[in-house]
């Protein structure tokens, strides 16, 4: 039986989750950028994968741009990684240039992670998409380019694998993060190359793959212009289609969720993604512990 996705009125009040580092850290700025990205469960640990800023460019965009890890056995209790951040990229050593967004999933032991990395062009940047993998959550190994295009800003928002082929969703950029909804896939997670097209709507973030159960994916897709997330079911069958809209999602730009596998309540990180609210939230749909007014308690006088 699928597990029901969560009503927007069902998710629990906003919890801060990860706070902007001191002065000099890489997460100086936590907006600007699609963050958080994606929430793994490795060996009864959460991961919590989002992108940093060390600081302001001059047209005031976010410079530097970096993934960092925060985790813990407790989702509502996150600690940063000492060794943050754990993936960079400046081929060109531009400020400019970085990590603008990042898919994962777990297979097994093995993390697959696929980031969409900043290229500078010379006044512009090119996103290429880019493969990383890990079996402690904390260190990846070095990357591979999968997927890139000419003077253009590809996005990868969710990944998956259904039966033996892999998929990654991402936003085919427009510019600005933005763009219609399209899924590579291949037999390998550095060989993807059927490239559809899922959605001709342009969105702005969002994407992860929660499967609901063994045939139904749940995933939201930011509106570019209200900032909502919009839920849709992807059928396993039909992995190039989405369904129609089943809720929305308000008060916050960017955000990923995770189904826990083990216990079925949702999490969802999100971010403003404003200069006035610079940090990065849980909301959850964990049950309230309400006391038992059968059991006694032993009052000492």
């Amino acid at each position: 039986m699928a597990v029901d996705y969560p009503l927007n009125s069902e998710w629990s009040a906003a919890l801060e989750a990860i706070s902007p580092g001191p002065g000099g850290s890489f997460d100086v700025r936590l907006y600007g950028m699609m963050s958080p990205c994606a929430v793994i469960k490795l060996s009864g640990v959460y991961y919590v994968y989002y992108i940093g800023a060390d600081g302001n460019r001059g047209d005031g965009g976010p410079a530097n741009r970096a993934l960092g890890v925060a985790y813990g056995a407790d989702p509502k209790n996150l600690t940063k990684y000492s060794s943050n951040p754990i993936i960079t990229f400046q081929p060109n050593v531009d400020e400019e240039e970085g990590v603008f967004s990042a898919a994962a999933f777990l297979e097994g032991g093995t993390i697959h992670l696929w980031y969409g990395g900043l290229r500078g062009t010379g006044g512009s940047v090119d996103i290429e998409i880019r493969y990383r993998s890990s079996t402690d959550g904390l260190t990846f190994s070095n990357d591979t380019l999968v997927y890139q295009r000419t003077t253009a800003e590809d996005t990868p928002l969710g990944a998956c694998k259904i039966g033996s082929a892999y998929s990654v969703y991402y936003l085919r950029g427009l510019g600005g993060g933005e763009g219609p909804f399209y899924r590579l896939s291949g037999s390998s997670p550095t060989s993807l190359p059927t490239n559809t097209l899922v959605s001709g709507i342009e969105r702005h973030g969002g994407g992860d793959m929660c499967f609901r159960d063994a045939n139904t994916m749940f995933t939201t897709l930011v509106d570019k212009t209200t900032g909502n997330g919009l839920c849709y079911d992807i059928a396993t069958s039909t992995p190039d289609t989405i369904s129609s809209l089943l809720e929305t999602y308000t008060g916050y730009r960017q955000r990923t969720l995770f189904l826990d596998p083990d216990n079925s309540f949702w999490l969802m990180y999100v971010n403003p993604d404003n200069s006035g609210d610079n940090k990065i939230y849980l909301l959850d749909t964990i049950p309230t512990q309400v006391p038992d007014p059968t059991i006694m308690i032993p009052i000492r006088r």
